[in-house]
């Protein structure tokens, strides 16, 4: 069986095995919008959140392009999740300023905590904006394996597209 090099400059030297007859059939659909698209579902959620994946989802021209379609399902429920972890966190937070020395150190603690949890959120949109735009069908921990329970996301069709992922 031969090896295909890899097409990405800065890691020329690597070798990849060649994907599966499937995998190719869906790489060839994607097209420089569909990772486009993908890529902007994901970091326009620095900028306004919520609104291009939702765009995505409900328009009619999307119903054929699978690939946005994933991805745009996945940055949504990324930032409803992130939203939702906001929320609690801030409720918990007030509720423990009741409390008054133990409220007064976990504010402290939340207040020093809240710059370094948005710069994660930054960076993992980022990475997943990257990565969508390389055509990469990834997973994000939690969240895709509820989409897909839900029904909002296709099922895995490989095992080689699996481990592409990864």
């Amino acid at each position: 069986m031969a090896h295909t090099q890899s097409v990405h400059p800065d890691d020329s030297l690597v070798e990849d095995l060649p994907p599966s007859p499937l995998a190719v059939t869906e790489r060839e659909q994607i097209s420089s919008d569909d990772r486009l698209i993908a890529m902007l579902c994901y970091i326009s959620q620095l900028v306004v959140p919520l609104v291009l994946p939702a765009i995505v989802l409900l328009s009619q021209n999307t119903r054929e392009r699978p690939y946005q379609r994933y991805h745009a399902a996945q940055s949504l429920a990324l930032t409803l999740a992130l939203l939702g972890l906001f929320i609690v966190v801030s409720l918990a937070t007030l509720i423990w300023q009741i409390v008054p020395l133990v409220g007064a150190l976990v504010g402290l603690v939340v207040l020093c905590l809240s710059p370094l949890a948005a710069v994660g959120a930054v960076v993992l949109y980022l990475l997943y904006g990257i990565e969508a735009y390389n055509g990469k069908w990834f997973t994000i921990p939690i969240i895709t394996p509820f989409l897909r329970d839900q029904g909002w996301l296709p099922a895995e069709k490989t095992e080689d597209t699996a481990s592409s992922l990864s």
